[in-house]
């Protein structure tokens, strides 16, 4: 249910800030936000199986990746 709202949100967001935000900022947003919620599920629901542990690793890329991302854009 989760994965439905976050995805009805990113595009309503991307036609609200397309001429402000690139596309792939909010992309990855997205991304970084759904592999967190995901973790907190798996964290709440099976904490046993501790497959939370590899969803906040990628969420963790995500946001390294859009670091990287951010500061490229500033440099230049």
């Amino acid at each position: 249910m989760t994965e439905i709202v976050l995805i009805i949100v990113f595009g309503i967001s991307i036609f609200a800030a397309i001429n402000t935000i690139p596309a792939y900022i909010i992309l990855f947003i997205y991304f970084f936000a759904l592999n967190i919620i995901r973790g907190i599920e798996e964290w709440l629901f099976n904490r046993q199986q501790k497959e939370y542990y590899h969803t906040w690793l990628a969420a963790s890329f995500f946001l390294v990746a859009l670091i990287l991302l951010l500061s490229e854009k500033m440099i230049h």
